[in-house]
């Protein structure tokens, strides 16, 4: 049963489920939802005991989410914001539940591991980002689920360096702490101590390009996972050639 929706005429329904981050299993907790454009508060709701939540939306509205869940420091998670999302004429509802709106959630004691591990001093006053750069078709119960190659920068450029996890190859796990230049079959990358606001985040393999936008919030922590990371497509991951310099698109 999902949980309960707020419903108005001309809207179309937005679906998403959250669980933890390194699990499968449901995670509980409260959804807000705001507008990306002025930051009011739409409507805040909880999940039901499968992790899910559903609501009706205006159609090109811009929004973003917020998935919180009380508990103590040693037993709570990291309270945790989606990227934005403009809504489409045919909502956020894919039969598939994992290709809906996602919130993949780092427990408090993982996310300061992670932190410690990537050497990162974490600033009350700054923001944290975290994508994932996948291929099509990828969600969560796909490991590993990165494109690899890939560069991804963001704008404005805060003179902040891209951070890319690495992967534990015999486990298939994430990997805080290798150093690369690039993401790799994880696909994970981290933008820490963001001054406050909102950013464009672009994935560029060889001469094309995809983006998306978060907003960045004081002291919060945004996770942009899949199936609404960055999403490579097709004609992307195919090598380029010489004799047809034209970036070609789906």
């Amino acid at each position: 049963m999902l949980s309960r929706s707020s419903r108005f005429d001309n809207e179309v329904p937005v679906r998403g489920l959250a669980r933890p981050f390194g699990g499968d299993n449901p995670l509980t907790g409260i959804v807000s939802v705001f507008n990306a454009d002025n930051l009011e508060l739409i409507l805040k709701m909880p999940t039901d005991d499968q992790g899910e939540f559903f609501f009706h939306c205006k159609v090109g509205l811009r929004i973003f989410l917020k998935f919180e869940r009380e508990g103590w420091w040693w037993t709570g998670y990291r309270a945790t914001h989606s990227r934005i999302f403009e809504v489409p004429e045919e909502g956020i509802n894919d039969a598939n539940k994992l290709h809906n709106i996602t919130f993949q959630v780092p427990s408090n004691l993982i996310f300061s591991l992670f932190s410690r591990a990537m050497r990162i001093q974490e600033d009350p006053s700054k923001a944290q980002i975290a994508i994932t750069v996948t291929p099509p078709g990828m969600t969560l119960d796909n490991i590993p689920q990165g494109e690899p190659g890939v560069e991804v920068t963001i704008e404005p450029n805060p003179g902040v360096k891209a951070r890319y996890l690495g992967i534990f190859a015999f486990f298939n796990k994430t990997n805080p702490f290798s150093s690369h230049e690039r993401t790799s079959n994880d696909g994970g990358v981290i933008f820490p101590n963001l001054t406050p606001g909102e950013y464009e985040i672009r994935a560029r393999k060889g001469r094309h390009e995809v983006k998306i936008r978060v907003w960045a919030p004081a002291g919060g922590f945004v996770n942009a996972s899949p199936t609404k990371g960055l999403v490579i497509p097709q004609d992307m991951q195919k090598p380029e050639s010489a004799d047809d310099p034209t970036p070609c698109f789906n």
